[in-house]
């Protein structure tokens, strides 16, 4: 189990109401940034309910991900709850969340409640994460 960052419009990425993140809105964003693209056979193997045509297919890849070796290693991201989420992004992930983020008026929140800025650093503490997107080990985390 990895650990998730959230780009959110809620106070919390957990909260059950609020400001979320819908399916137009993500379309909208796709269509004016051509570095993510949304593939909907991943999405089928992942959940039935979209193989089954239940719901809309939100897997999404970074395309221009450095660490990208295409249907190998893939920087991948998905709509959830009204959230964005993205599980064990490296440094370069993060910041493209970042970024993600600030074009959908959302911030960028790990599993914790910490709040990323744009260089894909939490504001305060520390990150749960490694630049290279590995869970950082309880021991070293304090």
């Amino acid at each position: 189990m990895g650990y998730d960052l959230y780009i959110t419009r809620k106070d919390d990425w957990s909260d059950t109401s609020g400001p979320e993140i819908s399916m137009d809105d993500w379309t909208e964003y796709l269509f004016i940034d051509k570095s993510l693209e949304i593939d909907a056979r991943r999405a089928a193997e992942i959940d039935p309910r979209v193989a089954s045509h239940a719901k809309e297919p939100t897997h999404t890849r970074w395309l221009d991900w450095p660490a990208r070796v295409p249907d190998e290693n893939e920087a991948w991201m998905w709509i959830e709850q009204g959230n964005i989420v993205a599980t064990d992004p490296d440094i370069d992930f993060r910041r493209k969340l970042f970024l993600i983020a600030d074009g959908l008026e959302a911030r960028l929140m790990g599993t914790d409640g910490e709040v990323y800025d744009s260089i894909g650093e939490p504001e305060s503490g520390r990150s749960r994460l490694t630049e290279k997107g590995a869970k950082r080990a309880w021991w070293k985390f304090w």
